[in-house]
């Protein structure tokens, strides 16, 4: 099934980009055959002892991980090709909530969904970009119905053709910014 994906996507934006593509497919198919998807957990429950967030260095460790866990070994992965990687977030009110992962190719972001553990696919089975999303928020609703589960944000909340309800997050914690 991967193989169709990387062939699909590489035949739909071209070679020139789609080498870059095909090696962040078969990045985001080794972190989600590889670690095992724990369930997210909210504040104050004791699934573990704390609410915190393991290292990349602890998920491959332990070979486990929240999906947003799964998503900063992914974006430290894609990093390592040179490929630039972001968490895209959905901003509600004054918080944003983790939503999917996003490499930048050229002037697009091409989107993974580490909870389903997919790739967000357009209807050519290509990787579909933030831009068709924005434009077609049903390609996600599709998505979550094959897979049994309720969407995460519904079409409402991403305002479909308006970008500034999503947001970057970018993986920097305290030991990237050191000044040394």
């Amino acid at each position: 099934d991967i193989q169709r994906v990387i062939d699909a996507s590489v035949d739909q934006i071209g070679e020139s980009t789609g080498g870059d593509l095909a090696h962040a497919i078969q990045l985001f198919d080794w972190t989600v055959r590889n670690l095992m998807l724990d369930d997210d957990f909210e504040a104050g429950e004791t699934e573990r002892q704390q609410p915190l967030v393991l290292e990349a260095w602890e998920c491959l460790l332990l070979g486990r991980g929240t999906a947003m866990e799964k998503s900063r070994v992914f974006i430290l992965l894609a990093r390592q090709l040179g490929l630039p990687a972001v968490l895209l977030g959905v901003q509600d009110e004054s918080v944003v909530k983790p939503w999917l992962t996003a490499v930048l190719l050229g002037e697009q972001l091409f989107l993974f969904d580490m909870k389903l553990g997919t790739p967000v696919l357009d209807e050519t089975g290509s990787v579909a970009t933030l831009e068709q999303v924005l434009q077609k928020p049903e390609i996600l609703d599709e998505m979550a119905s094959q897979a049994g589960i309720e969407v995460a944000f519904t079409t409402d909340q991403i305002h479909a053709g308006d970008p500034t309800s999503v947001v970057a997050v970018i993986d920097a914690p305290p030991g990237y910014l050191s000044q040394r």
